[in-house]
């Protein structure tokens, strides 16, 4: 399954993730560029002539402190991206064309200078916005402005012929190297403009593969519990059969058939489903795990897959708590004129099997033992008993506090697959306590 986050998700995105990558190169080019001021102020004291890189470079440190603040706070994006990004490459440009006002030999000290790389910086800057366009567009700028401050500055340049070694004097003058510099800026325009494009594709593909992660893990949670969902996604192919000693509780519906005939199915399933939402809810409510809807019977364990201090307590508030949901249903049911509901619980603890159940194809994660049986058996006899909530001795033995209190003998009784009768306790239909 695969479903696209909408563009405006996409979008705010990418221009969340772009501001991240502006911020840390801006601040990058920030400290490079204080720290060449610095020196540069630092020479200038001796050599007057370092006046104006000094005041380049330090407006260049301004520009990146400023695309850093903006884009720490997201704003760098659509025109104004255009404008901060674009505008550097006036810097080294505008420094080119007034040198020659003021040093003998200024343009080829911005031309092809440490500052002459300000156009790759402005164009690896453009990159960072995650806009191919705006890289592209950089590229073609920075090349353009190289060339024009070449051309304008290259009638100075000429005069330079006689204090210069005819090699070098050739690299600064020739129209050719000039074009071939321009096509290097150019042609990283178009590199940083794939990265760019491929930042905005991964950026996009981790926000539809998160966008998908939330709704299968809402789907999921719907066929499992939260704690079988957060167990396997956490474990994943890790997850092996372990065993543990648990308290399981099942809950059934009693007279589900006679309350079924006097409604449509959609009202069936309608109304069971704000029951199971109501039994859902108290197992919750007290740290156990729904195991498993087996047509309108609940069951549920407490202690496997969370750790419960006693889990026997923790089963049986649950069981209270189903019972009095219950009563508030049969409420809302009276007075839309249907007959009320009924059921019975039974609770046991002892050790389970737990683990990822079943065929290659199709697993359940389950428990599994004697312990599941004899608590479904305990169920079943509630209606034989008159009781609401029927414990085996082994869950009855570990309740605390007043919850013991709350049970009566109810006598041995003959389950199902067992040889011998068992000792039961438990809460008759009717008791003040069922429900309290």
């Amino acid at each position: 399954m695969s479903e696209s986050a909408p563009a405006d998700e996409v979008a705010t995105a990418i221009a969340r993730a772009s501001n991240v990558a502006l911020a840390r190169g801006a601040l990058a080019s920030a400290v490079t560029a204080t720290l060449a001021t610095m020196v540069a102020v630092g020479l200038s004291l001796e050599s007057p002539w370092l006046r104006l890189p000094s005041v380049t470079v330090g407006v260049i440190a301004v520009h990146g402190f400023v695309v850093h603040a903006l884009a720490r706070r997201g704003l760098v994006v659509g025109r104004l991206a255009w404008v901060l990004l674009l505008s550097l490459h006036a810097v080294p440009t505008v420094a080119a064309l007034v040198s020659p006002a003021v040093l003998a030999f200024g343009p080829a000290m911005f031309l092809f200078g440490p500052i002459g790389f300000v156009f790759l910086v402005a164009v690896v800057l453009s990159g960072l916005s995650f806009d191919p366009a705006l890289a592209r567009v950089s590229g073609f700028l920075g090349g353009l402005c190289s060339f024009a401050s070449h051309a304008l500055a290259r009638p100075k340049l000429l005069t330079l012929e006689h204090v210069l070694e005819q090699g070098f004097f050739y690299d600064l003058t020739d129209r050719g190297v000039a074009a071939l510099r321009a096509f290097v800026v150019v042609g990283v325009g178009f590199l940083v403009a794939a990265a760019a494009q491929a930042s905005r594709d991964l950026v996009r593909r981790v926000r539809d593969e998160e966008r998908e992660r939330q709704v299968l893990h809402g789907l999921f949670g719907q066929y499992v519990s939260d704690a079988v969902r957060d167990k396997l996604v956490r474990e994943k192919s890790a997850i092996t059969g372990e065993r543990k000693q648990v308290a399981v509780l099942f809950c059934d519906l009693c007279g589900f058939t006679t309350f079924s005939e006097a409604l449509t199915p959609p009202e069936v399933v309608s109304r069971l489903n704000a029951y199971f939402e109501k039994m859902v809810a108290a197992v919750s409510a007290h740290g156990g795990t729904v195991d498993k809807f087996i047509g309108d019977a609940v069951m549920a364990t407490f202690g496997g897959l969370l750790e419960r201090q006693n889990p026997c307590d923790d089963a049986f508030d649950a069981a209270l708590a189903m019972r009095a949901a219950l009563v508030e249903l049969n409420g809302s049911f009276a007075a839309a004129g249907l007959p009320p509901l009924d059921n019975g619980i039974g609770i046991h603890f002892g050790d389970v099997l737990q683990g990822p159940i079943g065929s290659a194809a199709r697993r359940e994660f389950t428990v599994i033992g004697d312990t599941v049986n004899t608590a479904s058996r305990l169920e079943s006899a509630t209606k034989e008993l008159s009781a609401s909530v029927v414990l085996s001795v082994a869950a009855a033995e570990r309740l605390t506090g007043a919850r013991r209190t709350k049970l009566v003998s109810l006598g041995d009784v003959k389950l199902k697959g067992k040889a011998h009768a068992v000792p039961v306790e438990g809460i008759v239909v009717g008791s003040s306590t069922q429900t309290s």
